[in-house]
């Protein structure tokens, strides 16, 4: 404890700007630079900050978009396939076979498929 009084305590500050003060003087003249320098720096620290955080949104935007693209595709080919599946798929007059639900799932899958958003 009595080391840390030394080390910390006015005495202790005392002692070290006393055994640093040549350095300190010699350090003065250049001071309003520096803090000039830091505050600039310290300035665009927040503008690089901010960008990464605006960049760090748009990847995730755009990743979300894809995502989207994605499940309205994978929808739209289910669809198709559940339309095909519940005709039977006959290739001979298939018209005529169609049920009025394959005929809807038929043109639910091509209206996902053809309004999906493109990356």
């Amino acid at each position: 404890e009595n080391w840390m009084k030394q080390r910390m305590g006015i005495q202790g500050i005392y002692r070290s700007l006393k055994a640093r003060a040549p350095e300190l003087v010699e350090q003065l003249p250049q001071m309003p630079q520096l803090l000039a320098d830091a505050l600039q720096q310290l300035k665009q620290l927040d503008q690089l900050q901010q960008r990464d955080i605006n960049n760090r949104q748009a990847a995730r935007d755009a990743a979300n978009g894809r995502w989207q693209l994605s499940w309205s595709r994978l929808g739209g080919v289910a669809a198709l396939l559940a339309a095909v599946w519940s005709a039977g798929w006959v290739p001979q007059d298939l018209v005529q076979q169609l049920s009025p639900q394959s005929g809807l799932l038929a043109a639910l899958g091509v209206v996902l498929l053809c309004t999906g958003r493109r990356g």
